[in-house]
């Protein structure tokens, strides 16, 4: 039977569109029985794995490489005793042995909750690591930045050092708009999406990926204790982020420097805190760094941030990979918690916290789904056209390497919903791609858009051509990009292709001033 801890439900988009091996294992299971000739026929199921990268510290924090067996370790599902599957050692994973996978680095820039004054700082840091680097880095590693409004891949798995630069020098300006309370909500729905769409672009990738977490990270998440309209949406995506987390094999680190008192506090109580048996989900608490600690990683608050990047990408290259068989008999959507333990019990276990059983309610929600079809959209070999769009205007920015692209929506049933004031409403999902000439995508851009037309007249409305305009980082090698929208049901999406040679004959201005957002940052749309 197989086992799913989870839905796919967010982009961007793998590194390379070509087939990739499946991420989790399976163990296969044989059963055999004679038919009416003698032959015995084999029925073959399978059973995905739960893989589960685990960091060993000694007493001093330091990582232990060496001298464990698979004897050493035991696994607890719910408190019921797991069989080891398999055992890797950390040598199998440092790129020598030739065994194991090194494990893949994705370096997320946090423009969303980082003040713009202490953004500054960091991104100085994360060029100075990279500087520091050899001309080929040791493992993959990725560039990506969470924003205003969308998470962006600047620059996909390379281990070119120069190519990382390249990406970062070229990063847009943007100012952080969303500090204040009014934008929390917004804040945490994008920041916990923003790893969902790293879990899914990094589905079928083998091997362990640290997320290096650059910034402020996300604010605290409702707490249940009060009564918050937020916390059961929240909840939703938590659990459908923590699963594909799992599946993925990712492993959060949260680095930042000028910690608040007490957010620093609150750092170390996690730090210093072992997760309870006992504790039903603890992915409920409200605290992100507490959540970093539940996804095997872990906090650095010092101010040394070039170091401190280092040092996780370092901490996350040496662990132990242990792999179980999972039951299969609940989908009631609850928390299955996971222990790891040690003989010896002066050793510390860095690992995931458990997951989410299966809920078939929500694996079936429009948001996933929307998603996965965009997904797939933006990487077929045929544009899709349910939705008619239209290209509207394009325009370079050379200072940036990035391209502004204006589109038009010629459709006459977007899904509008009447608003206060005589306004209506409607939201589309925008995803862009820039494709090499084999198919790789070198950077993409996911974002949610707001439109509000000036009438709720349904004869008015089905005149409305909304125009959505953004930018996308166009890496040397790009061929094409490929842009594609879908309706807020998910039901239509449309898709349109830009070749290099349109693009590049387009004309050229400076990239303009960021601006600061509106409450709700809606694009307008005259209704006629």
């Amino acid at each position: 039977m197989a086992y799913s801890l989870g839905t796919a439900a967010a982009l961007p988009f793998p590194a390379s569109s070509t087939a990739q091996q499946t991420q989790s294992g399976e163990a296969m299971q044989q059963q055999s029985t004679p038919n009416g000739d003698g032959n015995i026929p084999v029925i073959r199921s399978t059973t995905t794995l739960v893989y589960l990268d685990v960091t060993v510290l000694d007493k001093k924090g330091h990582p232990v490489v060496k001298g464990l067996t698979q004897d050493d370790f035991s696994i607890t599902e719910d408190k019921k005793p797991e069989r080891i599957f398999s055992f890797e050692e950390p040598e199998a994973h440092d790129g020598k042995s030739g065994k194991g996978e090194v494990p893949k680095t994705v370096l997320l820039l946090d423009l969303l909750n980082t003040p713009f004054s202490d953004f500054a700082y960091v991104r100085d840091q994360a060029q100075q690591f990279l500087l520091d680097q050899p001309d080929e880095l040791n493992s993959e590693t990725e560039l990506m930045v969470v924003g205003n409004q969308t998470t962006e891949l600047l620059q996909g798995f390379t281990r070119s050092q120069k190519d990382l630069l390249f990406a970062l020098d070229h990063l847009p300006r943007m100012l952080p708009s969303k500090l204040g309370p009014d934008w929390k909500s917004d804040r945490i729905r994008q920041s916990y999406i923003a790893l969902q769409q790293i879990s899914v672009q990094n589905r079928g990738l083998p091997g362990r990926k640290n997320v290096m977490w650059i910034g402020s990270g996300s604010p605290n998440l409702p707490a249940n204790e009060i009564p918050d309209p937020d916390y059961d949406k929240v909840q939703q995506y938590l659990h459908r982020m923590v699963n594909m987390m799992v599946e993925s094999r990712i492993s959060l680190f949260l680095i930042y420097p000028k910690f608040r008192v007490g957010f620093a506090k609150l750092a170390r109580q996690a730090s210093n805190s072992t997760l309870d048996e006992n504790t039903p989900n603890p992915f409920s608490g409200s605290s992100f760094t507490e959540f970093v600690y539940e996804t095997g990683g872990k906090v650095f608050d010092l101010n040394d941030v070039s170091r401190e990047i280092d040092d996780s990408v370092q901490l996350g290259s040496k662990y132990y990979t242990l792999t179980y068989q999972p039951p299969d008999d609940k989908i009631d959507g609850g928390f299955r918690r996971i222990q790891v333990k040690l003989r010896n019990p002066e050793l510390h276990v860095m690992t995931k916290a458990g997951f989410f059983a299966r809920n078939q309610k929500e694996a079936a929600e429009s948001d996933d789904k929307t998603l996965n079809m965009l997904t797939e959209a933006s990487l077929a070999a045929i544009p899709m056209k349910a939705l008619q769009v239209s290209l509207a205007q394009i325009v370079r920015h050379p200072d940036a390497k990035t391209v502004e692209i204006t589109v038009q929506l010629d459709d006459n049933k977007l899904g509008w919903e009447a608003a206060e004031r005589g306004l209506s409403n409607t939201f589309v999902i925008v995803t862009a791609v820039s494709r090499s000439g084999f198919g790789d995508v070198l950077a993409s851009k996911v974002g949610k858009y707001e439109l509000t037309a000036t009438s709720q007249d349904a004869s008015r409305l089905a005149n409305v051509k909304p125009e959505i305009k953004f930018t996308l980082r166009l890496p040397r090698s790009t061929k094409n990009v490929r842009v594609a929208i879908a309706t807020r049901d998910g039901e239509r999406i449309g898709a349109l292709d830009l070749s290099r040679k349109d693009i590049d004959a387009a004309p050229a201005t400076l990239t303009p001033d960021p601006r600061l957002l509106t409450p709700r940052n809606r694009v307008a749309q005259e209704a006629n």
